[in-house]
């Protein structure tokens, strides 16, 4: 009994790091030859697997885009909640996305340069998905911060709505500017961060709450 325990947890280990292989393989061509140009075959090459293998655990490249996409995102919403206490909570959601923007340039990633791929490659409803859950998120984070920094309001959880929606509506402006960028033929990093840097800007501008 317990031999075939260890057997189980063996495998389960080996999928583990297989499924973790292709995802790291496809994240490195995705950055390298970009994404239109990556095969699988090139994938499972890297990853040092077979094509069948691929199969088993995706049903198309396209779903190794998705996990990204979540992390990225994810990743945002950690740096949200940790940031400074007495910070203004639209000025910390900015912060907190060009963090990570620079912590992925670092790294030679760019979730931002791969939205216009993402967009034509998988369905949207599954796109949007994901974007709905993080939003929620975002304004739980956001209704936790505002509570903190502004004990005395009457209506804390209204304002952190409208804050959260100022915020989500300069990222979703910068996705939407990505892939006219794309379409344009002039999609760099500097262009879409210079995108999000604006939106930020005039929406702190507009959004009365912050003042």
């Amino acid at each position: 009994m317990m031999r075939q325990k260890v057997d189980t947890d063996r495998r389960e280990l080996k999928k583990a790091d297989t499924r973790r292989a292709l995802m790291e393989a496809a994240s490195e061509l995705f950055r390298s030859h970009g994404y239109q140009n990556t095969t699988v075959g090139q994938i499972v090459d890297l990853a040092e697997v077979s094509e069948r293998t691929f199969f088993r655990y995706f049903e198309s490249k396209e779903d190794l885009l998705l996990p990204e996409l979540v992390d990225f995102l994810d990743r945002i919403a950690v740096q949200f909640e940790s940031s400074p206490p007495g910070q203004k909570p639209l000025q910390a959601l900015m912060e907190s996305v060009r963090v990570v923007i620079l912590e992925q340039r670092a790294n030679g990633q760019s979730l931002l340069l791969q939205v216009p791929a993402l967009s034509e490659a998988v369905p949207a409803t599954r796109v949007t998905k994901i974007f709905l859950n993080w939003e929620a998120g975002i304004i739980s984070l956001m209704k936790t911060k505002v509570r903190t920094i502004s004990p005395g309001l009457v209506d804390p959880d209204v304002v952190a709505v409208v804050v959260a929606r100022c915020g989500i509506a300069a990222m979703r402006t910068t996705f939407e500017a990505a892939r006219s960028f794309a379409r344009e033929g002039r999609l760099t990093q500097n262009g879409v961060v210079g995108v999000l840097e604006r939106s930020f800007e005039l929406v702190s501008a507009g959004c009365v709450v912050e003042s």
